[in-house]
């Protein structure tokens, strides 16, 4: 009878449809999507971008530069705009400091070569650059400044709308503890004093919220910096800090 049992189970199981297969697991290793760098920046240059070396990351630099022109004289906005893209997102972006190193002087390769369109890639240009003030390594925050510098002496003017930005992220390198940054940080400053006492657009309105939460910050370095800014402001004529003390006192 148990016999019986078992082929009359096997005879039912054989007449129930066929459940279709559940669909293959994903593989273990997914092979690497292609780097969007390997189209848009030669092979040299994204090798020599990435090394150890000043030097060779400096000649990739120049090559971008010639690039970047070449896309320019062409009206190639979509191309600068993907160099752009590339040197953020695989170097700017990377977790290897040299890389990170290369993407920011990249960065300010291109922004040398649009100069006189800088305006039209600026949004694109400075995010990067100021998340690297904030790097952990110190190499990296200091090729920032150097970075920033450049940008900031083709954009000029242009960056008042993103003073306040600019501002908060010096505040942090003007204290930093390697003496390096520190001087990249002094340039960097004395080059928007320049920038801002040359402005006629400078919107005090909006930058005194973020004065009043920096002068309260009781590191030495800091409060120097801030006060020196309110000097700077109160030279300008058109601007009288007096009217503005119980705002961020």
């Amino acid at each position: 009878q148990g016999t019986e049992n078992t082929y009359t189970l096997l005879a039912l199981v054989a007449r129930r449809p066929l459940r279709p297969l559940p669909p293959p697991a994903p593989p273990l290793y997914a092979p690497p999507m292609a780097d969007v760098s390997d189209s848009v920046l030669s092979q040299s240059v994204v090798r020599s971008l990435g090394d150890k070396l000043y030097d060779k990351r400096k000649g990739a630099a120049l090559e971008i530069e010639h690039q970047v022109k070449e896309q320019c004289e062409k009206e190639d906005v979509a191309g600068v705009r993907a160099v752009i893209s590339s040197l953020s997102s695989t170097f700017a972006f990377s977790t290897q400091a040299n890389h990170r190193k290369g993407g920011l002087i990249g960065l300010a390769a291109v922004a040398i070569a649009v100069a006189p369109d800088v305006d039209a890639f600026l949004a694109d240009l400075l995010p990067p650059v100021l998340k690297c003030f904030t790097d952990q390594d110190n190499r990296v925050r200091y090729y920032a400044c150097e970075s920033f510098y450049n940008i900031a002496k083709v954009a000029r003017q242009l960056l008042i709308r993103s003073f306040n930005e600019i501002f908060d992220a010096l505040c942090k390198l003007i204290a930093d503890s390697d003496p390096n940054v520190q001087n990249g940080a002094q340039l960097v400053d004395r080059l928007m004093h320049d920038i801002v006492t040359e402005s006629t657009q400078f919107d005090m309105d909006k930058f005194i919220p973020t004065l009043g939460v920096r002068i309260k910050v009781i590191n030495p370095y800091v409060r120097q910096f801030v006060c020196t800014w309110i000097t700077v402001l109160d030279s300008m004529p058109h601007i009288d800090m007096l009217d503005y003390v119980p705002q961020f006192l």
